[in-house]
C-alpha cells in the first residue's frame, strides 16, 4: 500500500512514564494528551507504555478505526512490563523491533512505508536513562539508530533520546551528542528561542519530585524529532510542546514527568500539488 498526494507528514512523541504514581487518574490524563495527538498527527510514537495504558488506548474509537497499532497485547514490552509503541495512519510495508546496545533492554521500533512514491522509515526510540545513560552507551545507541537511514529517501527518528543541548562558541545551541550534518533536529532547525525542555523541573513539579536528584545539570530537551530527507523533500514547518497541563484537584500531578513533542513537515513537490488537484476534480 502507498499513500499518494500527501502534502504534510506529521509526527508526535510522548514518554508516558510507566510508573504507578498517580494511579488511574494520571493514566486517563495521559489518554487525554494522546487523544489530542490523534486528532492532528499521523504518526504517534510512545515510550514507557504499560499494560493499563495500552488497554485504555485500544478502547479509543479513533484508534480502532483509523490507526495501525504496533503492539496490541504488550508482547514486545520489556521484562519490566513496558515498552515503545506507535500508532500510524500510514499503511506499513514492514515493522521490526531491533535490540540496541543497552543496560536497560532498550530497543528501536522501526516502521517502513511508502509515501508519495518515496521510501520512508520512522524509528521510535528510548535510550538508556539515568543512571545508566552514560556518554558511551548513548553514543553507541545513537550510532545504531542513525545508521539505519541508508537506502531510504526519508527517515524520521522520534522519541526519548535522553540527552539535551549545549551552547556553541557563537552562542547557538546544538545537541550535546553531535549529529551528522545530513540529519536535522526539528526544534533547532525552526530556531525558536524556547529551549524546548521536555524534562522540565521548573514547569513540571512532578518531574522535579521524582527525578531531579537523578539528572545532572537540570532540565533537558530530551525528547526530539530528528530527520533525514533526500533533496530537502520534507521541510519542518511547525513544532511544539504538548502534555504540559496540571491535573485538576491533585497537588503537583501532571500526566507524565515528560512533555511531548509534535512536528509538522510540508512538501512543495509540484507533482503532489497536481495529484491533490486532480483528486479534487474527480
Amino acid at each position: 500500500a502507498e499513500y499518494m498526494g500527501v502534502k504534510t507528514f506529521t509526527v508526535a512523541t510522548y514518554n508516558c512514564l510507566a510508573n504507578t504514581y498517580g494511579g488511574r487518574v494520571r493514566t486517563m490524563y495521559v489518554i487525554k494528551v494522546i487523544t489530542a495527538m490523534l486528532a492532528t498527527h499521523a504518526f504517534i510514537a510512545l515510550q514507557e507504555v504499560g499494560a493499563d495504558l495500552l488497554r485504555e488506548l485500544l478502547k479509543l474509537s479513533k484508534v480502532q478505526s483509523e490507526f495501525f497499532v504496533s503492539d496490541v497485547s504488550g508482547a514486545t514490552f520489556s521484562s519490566g512490563g513496558s515498552g515503545v509503541l506507535f500508532l500510524s495512519r500510514f499503511p506499513l510495508l514492514d515493522c521490526n523491533l531491533i535490540s540496541l546496545p543497552s543496560y536497560q533492554e532498550k530497543r528501536l521500533l522501526w516502521a517502513e512505508m511508502r509515501v508519495n512514491n518515496r521510501s520512508v522509515a520512522v524509528g521510535v526510540v528510548q535510550f538508556d536513562g539515568p543512571p545508566y545513560g552514560d556518554k558511551y552507551i548513548v553514543d553507541a545507541q545513537l550510532y545504531a539508530v542513525l545508521r539505519r537511514a541508508e537506502g531510504f529517501d526519508d527517515v524520521f527518528w522520534v522519541g526519548d533520546f535522553g540527552f539535551g543541548d549545549r551552547e556553541t562558541r557563537d552562542g547557538h545551541r546544538e545537541n550535546s551528542h553531535p549529529l551528522p550534518s545530513a540529519i536535522g533536529d526539528v526544534w533547532l532547525v525552526l530556531g525558536t528561542e524556547d529551549p524546548g525542555y521536555t524534562l522540565d523541573f521548573e514547569a513540571n513539579p512532578m518531574a522535579a519530585a521524582l527525578f531531579s536528584d537523578q539528572v545532572e545539570g537540570g532540565s533537558l530537551r530530551a525528547d526530539k524529532v530528528l530527520f533525514f530527507t533526500r533533496d530537502a523533500y520534507w521541510v519542518p514547518q511547525n513544532g511544539g510542546i504538548v502534555g504540559n497541563i496540571i491535573v485538576p484537584d491533585f497537588l503537583n500531578l501532571l500526566p507524565s514527568h515528560r512533555f511531548g513533542v509534535v512536528a509538522d513537515f510540508v512538501t512543495r513537490d509540484p507533482e503532489v500539488a497536481q495529484h491533490v488537484k486532480n483528486c479534487a476534480m474527480m
